[in-house]
């Protein structure tokens, strides 16, 4: 119950029975005859203070005063009454009817400008979304482009890799067959020692032979001995040297060998390494991309619940607006007919 309509018991009882709320009724009918509050007040508390503390009570208008004087003369007549009264319902109707307006004007206004607001927030939100598409679609071009190139990075370091590979192949054919070479150059080389050795053999028979047969010729058989030593030595020497060759051959052969599977291997960690820097980049961008559309719900969501309470807003004005169009009217209907009444009456009398 409003403050300025309450009894002076209510701070302290609140059993409402049909007593307590007699000073209610007293108000209500104070303000359908004279169209004012009985009292005024800065706040609740002033009026309360005034209703409970200091007893204040609502003054009766002049014209009721004097309608309840003695002498009959001194009394108003029924007609001054009923234009007093009549002018009173004519300012309260025009002053609701213009209250009205007023209202109605005031709630179009505030339902334009939600309307506008929502046309706003709606473009807003219609941009955020085309925005977000086309950040998306952007991300995705690039991530097409990346994957493309992280792809043709892969075929160039796989091309590459067959290539050292193939190279590898056809060094080997050329060691094998270099081996090969040395292998038959070495059966070569048993064959001219054995039939060597078998010169040797028939050599010495036939310096038994000689010997014993040309013993005058000993001097010119120690000079040709010494020829043949002198060339066994330079082909000694001749032996060595080439068996140097090879084993400096097989040397460069090994040092060529581990520079290659170095290469390998280090070709093999950059793949790795790539591949690792490829799937970080693709978690990542799909990261982002979920935190994105996580926000855009959030957004979206949030927009929807601003929605729901601006509605719910401007339904809750709309009813109150539409429950004290109801209450005014209401009023003026008790004030028609209490006019009526006072006319019946005066046409009795």
């Amino acid at each position: 119950m409003a403050t300025g309509f309450a009894g002076p018991q209510f701070p302290g009882v609140y059993n409402d029975t049909q007593r307590q709320t007699s000073l209610t009724v007293a108000i209500i009918m104070f303000e359908m005859l004279t169209g004012e509050m009985p009292w005024y007040g800065s706040n609740n508390m002033g009026i309360i203070y005034n209703v409970v503390m200091k007893g204040l009570r609502p003054e009766l208008p002049a014209l009721i005063k004097t309608a309840g004087i003695r002498t009959a003369k001194s009394r108003p007549s029924t007609g001054e009454i009923g234009r007093h009264i009549y002018a009173l319902h004519t300012f309260e109707h025009v002053y609701a009817h213009h209250t009205f307006k007023h209202m109605y004007t005031l709630q179009t206004c505030k339902h334009m400008y939600a309307l506008h607001t929502f046309k706003h927030m709606y473009a807003l939100h219609t941009f955020k979304h085309v925005y977000a598409l086309h950040t998306f679609k952007h991300m995705y071009t690039l991530q097409n482009f990346k994957h493309m190139c992280a792809l043709h990075t892969f075929k160039h370091v796989y091309a590459l890799h067959t290539f050292k590979h193939m190279y590898a192949l056809h060094t080997f054919k050329h060691m094998y067959a270099l081996h090969t070479f040395k292998h038959v150059y070495a059966l070569h080389t048993f064959k001219h020692m054995y039939a060597l050795h078998t010169f040797k053999h028939v050599y010495a028979l036939h310096t038994f032979k000689h010997m014993y047969a040309l013993h005058t010729f000993k001097h010119m058989y120690a000079l040709h001995t010494f020829k043949h030593m002198y060339a066994l030595h330079t082909f000694m020497h001749v032996y060595a040297l080439h068996t140097f060759k090879h084993m400096y051959a097989l040397h460069t052969f090994k040092h060529m060998y581990a520079l290659h599977t170095f290469k390998h291997m280090y070709a093999l960690h950059t793949f790795k390494h790539m591949y690792a820097l490829h799937t970080f980049k693709h978690v990542y961008a799909l990261h982002t991309f979920k935190n994105m559309y996580a926000l855009h719900t959030f957004q979206h969501v949030y927009a929807l619940h601003t929605f729901k309470n601006m509605y719910a807003l401007h339904t809750f004005k709309h009813m109150y607006a539409l429950h004290t169009f109801k209450h005014m009217l209401t009023l003026i209907l008790k004030v028609r007919e209490r006019a009526a009444t006072t006319k019946k009456a005066e046409g009795e009398e």
